[in-house]
């Protein structure tokens, strides 16, 4: 399935774009109920929404302050981004696709700011 930004809003419609920038990744931990994920960040948290197989159903929501980000790592691998995070003693690793043509300039605005978390 495309990602598309109507699809995306749907699933994201409790946490709204101006607010929030977001972008979409792929979960490599084992601590993640799901593959799928829509990162959502704000001035005050870190939302990960973990999305089913087909990408049309939320399955769970994790949010977590900024303030308990801890180990922030990125490597870049030519169109992709690797992201290592601990939030709350709980591990994280994501693959984030640096452009993702359907979403426009949106996921690579996302991922500017996720490293600014630096």
């Amino acid at each position: 399935m495309l990602y598309t930004r109507k699809n995306l809003n749907q699933l994201t419609q409790e946490f709204p774009l101006p607010e929030y920038v977001r972008c979409i990744a792929t979960s490599q931990s084992f601590a993640s109920p799901s593959s799928h994920v829509v990162i959502l960040l704000n001035d005050t948290q870190l939302v990960l929404v973990f999305l089913n197989f087909f990408q049309t159903r939320v399955i769970a929501t994790k949010i977590y302050p900024r303030t308990t980000l801890s180990n922030n790592q990125f490597r870049s691998f030519g169109i992709q981004v690797k992201w290592t995070v601990t939030c709350d003693k709980t591990s994280y690793r994501f693959l984030i696709p640096k452009t993702i043509l359907t979403l426009g300039k949106e996921q690579d605005a996302g991922l500017t700011q996720l490293m600014k978390l630096k």
